[in-house]
């Protein structure tokens, strides 16, 4: 009996988090629709300086880097700024050209639902530019009668503080390959101005500077910090057509450039440095991991500017060994990008995805619960896993003419599509934080070369059904409805068991289509060499 009421208990509790869950998303969608949208920026463009001098902390009040930012939106407002639908229109379902279909299906690559951890990331990057700018106030270098001049009509009682916070503090935001931190730091960083051009600030006070709020470059996959240099300079003259890399960068050892990077930063009073793929310069040999810690920790220390690390698992290496450095990346906290969870998340998101339908039958209005379950399962919630398995399941039930999204059909893509990221899924199930720190990185799913791929494998069955029907003195050809038979059949369609353990349905031989003749003859002889028994050593 208190069995039987522990496992309602259970059932009721299950239904009710997951109702929870529901409204939450709900909820956020409203908030969302409601939300005006804020503005963005497209990176390099230059924008003359307007100021805000109704900011609430007294630090940054008479600051024109801060005054000049864009100011911070709602959570509602952010993510509603961030979110890009590609366009759809329900009676693109009913094309009956396939090809014409799959491009449709294309675009929805270009898919961006930010969730409220896309939120949090915002703010510690408005955290860390704008703290970084309360130390170097470009007023401290002006004359004390320029200085008294734009005091001249301000309130008496407000004065312009003198900080000095040597300690800078930066963060580091870490997660799986394809989870979107590289996507979401790109759309955040939109929100500010890149390049910010003072010449008047108040009562006339002439600054002239230039002020860029964020550069963002890429490590280099050689690992060498030689490499890391010339790229800041080399992004720096592109955004501002100077010539730094010359001056600091060429033909210079990586003590000079480091010096050079901390003068540049300020010189063009840089808010914040993104260092992406972090991960890279981490895969090197214990004595070059050192003289990668020390060349980070003397960037920060020389540069004074916040820096942002973005990599994968392995970035633990760099920023979890040397004590300094690791103290100044978790300054705001340390930021995990997991996967999506079950949950509100996970219900928003897919929501989300759900309207792009472009298949012909019918199609329920929220996805169904055996639908959401194996799909995060065989993706374990990350981003890019689920959009482009969701997509190439669309796309092979158009190929195998039936039309209709089953979990089958999800798990058959998933195994078939997913096998170069198998290591990173089976860790992700595992939770094994050492696990996730061994695995390298993965390039992000092309879905053309899905589309690719299924085009030839459908032509392919579809020529050797053809041959067959000939040589059985049957008609010329092969109808769409056999075509569509015999493709189902193809081990394309089939799971394979080296894929998963967890699952043990098998495509057998007979299933698969009958190879052309030369073909089978080359397989055997493969067959009989493999079986060859080796003969016992004497």
């Amino acid at each position: 009996m208190w069995s039987a009421i522990r496992a309602c208990m259970i059932v009721c509790s299950t239904i009710a988090s997951s109702v929870v869950a529901s409204v939450k998303s709900e909820v956020m969608m409203m908030d969302m629709n409601n939300a005006p949208p804020l503005r963005t920026y497209e990176p390099g463009e230059r924008f003359d300086a307007e100021y805000d001098d109704n900011l609430v902390p007294p630090d940054f009040r008479h600051n024109p880097l801060i005054e000049a930012m864009a100011p911070d939106g709602t959570e509602a407002g952010v993510l509603k700024t961030l979110l890009h639908r590609p366009t759809y229109d329900p009676r693109h379902r009913f094309i009956e050209d396939p090809m014409k279909r799959i491009h449709l299906i294309d675009s929805v690559t270009r898919f961006f639902m930010p969730l409220p951890k896309t939120w949090e990331l915002a703010t510690l990057f408005s955290r860390a530019i704008r703290q970084g700018y309360v130390s170097r106030n470009p007023l401290y270098r002006l004359p004390a009668g320029e200085l008294r001049a734009m005091m001249e009509g301000c309130d008496p009682s407000v004065t312009i503080p003198r900080i000095h916070d040597e300690d800078v503090r930066t963060f580091a935001a870490i997660g799986s390959s394809g989870i979107g931190k590289s996507t979401n730091v790109y759309r955040i960083l939109c929100l500010q101005p890149q390049v910010i051009m003072h010449t008047i600030y108040r009562n006339g006070v002439r600054l002239d500077l230039v002020q860029v709020v964020y550069l963002k470059i890429d490590c280099p996959k050689d690992r060498s910090l030689k490499s890391l240099g010339e790229a800041f300079f080399r992004a720096v003259d592109e955004l501002l057509g100077t010539n730094y890399y010359g001056e600091w960068a060429k033909g210079k050892t990586e003590g000079h450039m480091i010096i050079g990077m901390g003068v540049v930063a300020r010189i063009i009073n840089l808010g914040t440095l993104v260092l992406d793929e972090i991960q890279f310069l981490a895969e090197t040999n214990r004595g070059n991991l050192n003289e990668v810690l020390n060349f980070l920790t003397i960037l920060v220390n020389k540069a004074k500017i916040p820096i942002v690390f973005v990599g994968t698992h392995k970035a633990h290496k760099i920023l979890g060994t040397k004590t300094r450095l690791a103290r100044r990346s978790c300054g705001f906290g340390d930021f995990e990008w997991d996967q999506i969870e079950k949950g509100p998340d996970w219900d928003l998101f897919l929501r989300a995805l759900w309207r792009y339908n472009y298949l012909a039958e019918d199609w329920p209005t929220l996805p169904p619960k055996d639908i959401s379950d194996v799909l995060w399962h065989e993706t374990q919630g990350v981003t890019d896993f689920v959009v482009k398995v969701f997509l190439q399941a669309q796309i092979r039930a158009i190929h195998a003419k039936n039309e209709i999204m089953t979990p089958h059909l999800i798990e058959t893509v998933s195994i078939d599509r997913l096998r170069m990221a198998r290591p990173l899924l089976l860790a992700l199930q595992s939770g094994d934080a050492n696990m996730l720190q061994e695995i390298d990185d993965i390039d992000p799913i092309a879905l053309q070369l899905f589309q690719q791929r299924a085009l030839e494998e459908i032509r392919t069955v579809q020529r050797e059904a053809k041959a067959r029907t000939t040589d059985n003195g049957g008609v010329d050809g092969v109808g769409s409805d056999e075509a569509s038979a015999v493709t189902q059949t193809s081990p394309v369609f089939q799971r394979s068991p080296q894929a998963t353990g967890t699952h043990d349905v098998t495509a057998t031989v007979s299933d698969a289509p009958r190879r052309p003749r030369s073909q089978r003859a080359k397989a055997d002889v493969g067959e009989r060499r493999v079986r060859r028994p080796v003969s016992p050593k004497p």
